[in-house]
């Protein structure tokens, strides 16, 4: 009966868990889709207060003193540098990477004023000239505000990445009038995660920013239509698939300008208030020749898309707008440059196409269309949320098929020249993983020597046979390592090549050791990254791999399969759990006992055992000697806090470890330690 009621209540907190949840995105969703389109609005504020008007700024510009466009955007600079530089520094970047490192680094925590100061600092850039786009401070300004309401409501750490992800969607959506494009960012991008818990709160968070923005906007796409371009033959799908070759050039370019003039501007002994100012004036430089490259420039893609714009300044803008926005120090993003860059290329694109084949090809407006999508995915390695996003903004289904054909294309082409996204890019300066790859962190972070059993069992070369028959059947393993006595590698002798020779008659007593052992098998060095071993593993026909020095040849131990992959599943564990533990532990280790995790795994809250007082963690080595991780360590001397694991402090008396390994290693842990 107990036991019954139990797996009731059990239950019943199950279901409550994502209903929760899922109410708290529709919350999020709607506070970070006002919040998104709050800050579009204060763009458009100070644009006005600037240029005297709302719409299309070139206008305004034309008919301005060139001195006014060449100060005006150092004048926004320098109002933003204080703010940060100083007052709050997680809104320097373009907004997108800093929320990537929120969720990778601090568990979704992301600090209320950011939210404040991020929209006046992006406002005051863009509506003054910079030439990024909104959607990067937007982004940031609907993380905050996610994860301030889970820091309010104090869920755990997963739930709190998820609500960041909704904030994100949302801000995104609602400034895009695209739900499923908002979505898939944060899906394919912010969390690097598609699965259910996940999915069913970020699309419900999208979806409500983007019902928002209808109740103030009504129904039209965020800053034009452009219905009418259709695939007109399928012989035009190979010059999309051009496109996208160019596209990535043009993304390649894009993404390598911003990473040097970031770095040249980072090195510069110029003060850090002065360099957003410098690089104002350099904006300001070419808004004398290239109006267009102005703020986030939506209404300019709008033109390029028409086909208002001649080819020849086309051929200028894309240069110009590469450069104005590398300049352009601050808080910006990347979406509206990419898409600027993409209409234009693939108007130019388009006509020189019309042109040579009149007959089975669209208008350059089709190619201008494909082209933002392409660009942006070459720049954002993010295939799926471009096509999507262009999509939405568009409001033109009939550019499907191309778009996957260009985006493809483009995202490949940059991949294999750059490796990672303009936003993976900076969190690497920072060594920041994103994180959907620290299971690819784990492999390549930890060697082989780090997890290798030390105590290998190997026989001499002269070895009789029957007594390697005897040590098989005592050791149960499926291959034997023979050394000579001054522990030099010979090779491997598995167990079937033992069966075959016993089969022969009379053979076992004829033969030894060296006879059946194999030269020529797979072996790694102490240094070679886990990567390595596992690239091994798929590729032999073996259990174990011998663990061999290079220079002396000298066997130093085995790296296993099956360790490799159970020291690789806690490793995952201990980073994805480590801040719920922290908040399963806050409210009283003790009591608290173990918090069970998928199958065959465990974590354990409890006091240090007295064997350990005064010894590091690098000095007993608890992975090797019980299979079990330390994730996280309580300090008796700051009991509010949990921290990291330092490998060189000698633990102290009331210090509560949390441990994570398999169920009978932490059972070994704790009887053999019980009463500590």
């Amino acid at each position: 009966m107990e036991d019954k009621q139990g797996l009731r209540l059990y239950l019943e907190r199950a279901s409550r868990a994502p209903i929760r949840l899922l109410a708290t995105a529709v919350l999020v969703g709607a506070a970070a889709g006002l919040v998104g389109l709050g800050f579009h609005h204060l763009i458009t504020l100070v644009q006005k207060l600037v240029l005297g008007t709302a719409e299309d700024p070139v206008p305004a510009l034309q008919n301005a003193p060139w001195y006014y466009k060449i100060i005006l955007p150092a004048i926004g600079a320098a109002i933003v540098a204080p703010m940060i530089y100083t007052w709050v520094k997680e809104t320097r970047g373009h907004g997108i990477p800093e929320v990537m490192e929120a969720v990778s680094v601090h568990h979704g925590k992301i600090r209320g004023r950011v939210a404040v100061v991020k929209s006046l600092a992006a406002g005051i850039t863009v509506g003054t000239g910079g030439s990024i786009g909104s959607e990067g401070p937007a982004v940031q300004i609907g993380a905050a505000v996610g994860s301030k309401v889970g820091q309010l409501l104090k869920l755990p750490p997963e739930s709190l990445i998820s609500l960041v992800g909704c904030g994100s969607a949302a801000a995104l959506a609602a400034i895009y009038n695209a739900p499923i494009g908002g979505a898939f960012f944060a899906l394919e991008i912010i969390l690097g995660n598609f699965a259910a818990p996940t999915f069913g709160p970020i699309v419900m968070a999208s979806v409500t920013g983007v019902a928002v923005s209808k109740l103030l906007f009504g129904e039209h796409p965020a800053f034009f239509e452009a219905t009418g371009y259709v695939l007109k033959s399928v012989f035009e799908i190979p010059l999309y698939g051009g496109l996208g070759l160019l596209a990535g050039f043009v993304s390649l370019a894009f993404t390598t300008s911003v990473g040097w003039m970031e770095n040249f501007f980072d090195s510069s002994r110029a003060h850090p208030y002065l360099r957003p100012v410098i690089g104002g004036l350099l904006l300001g430089a070419c808004l004398l020749f290239a109006p267009q490259v102005y703020g986030h420039g939506f209404f300019s893609i709008a033109q390029i898309v028409a086909g208002s714009l001649p080819l020849g300044l086309l051929l200028v803008l894309i240069p110009t707008k590469i450069f104005a926005t590398s300049v352009t120090l601050g808080s910006g993003g990347t979406f509206a440059p990419s898409l600027f860059l993409g209409a234009a290329l693939g108007t130019i694109f388009g006509n020189f196409a019309h042109a040579f084949f009149p007959t089975f090809t669209a208008p350059a407006g089709a190619y201008a269309l494909v082209g933002m999508g392409a660009v942006l995915a070459g720049v954002i390695h993010a295939p799926i949320t471009s096509i999507f996003m262009l999509f939405e903004i568009t409001g033109n289904y009939e550019i499907i098929l191309p778009l996957m054909v260009a985006c493809s294309v483009s995202t490949l082409f940059c991949r294999i020249i750059l490796g990672d996204s303009i936003w993976a890019i900076r969190l690497a300066k920072r060594g920041i993983a994103p994180r959907h790859r620290r299971e690819d962190l784990v492999l390549r972070s930890y060697r082989a020597e780090d997890i290798m059993r030390r105590d290998v069992r190997a026989v001499p070369p002269q070895t009789p046979i029957g007594d390697l028959l005897t040590i098989f059947l005592d050791c149960q393993e499926s291959e034997i390592f023979v050394a000579d006595g001054s522990g030099k590698y010979v090779g491997v002798i598995p167990l079937p090549d033992l069966k075959d020779l016993m089969s022969v008659q009379g053979a076992h007593d004829l033969a030894v050791a060296v006879d059946l052992v194999r030269t020529n098998g797979s072996r790694v060095s102490p240094k070679a990254s886990l990567s390595e071993c596992m690239d091994l593993f798929l590729k032999a026909e073996t259990d174990s791999l011998p663990v061999v020095e290079e220079e002396t040849q000298r066997l130093m131990g085995t790296i296993s399969r099956r360790y490799l992959l159970d020291f690789y599943n806690r490793e995952v564990l201990r980073t994805d759990y480590l801040g719920t533990i922290a908040e399963e532990s806050a409210s009283g280790p003790a009591s608290r006992g173990t918090v069970q995790l998928p199958p065959g795994q465990q974590m354990a809250v409890l006091t240090v055992p007295p064997f350990l007082i005064g010894k590091t963690l690098r000095e007993v080595d608890l992975r090797a000697r019980y299979g079990v991780v330390v994730a996280s360590v309580r300090p008796a001397d700051s009991p509010a806090r949990n921290e990291l694991p330092d490998p060189a402090r000698p633990f102290a008396p009331r210090d509560v470890l949390v441990l994570v390994g398999p169920n009978e290693a932490i059972e070994k842990f704790k009887a053999e330690n019980a009463g500590g």
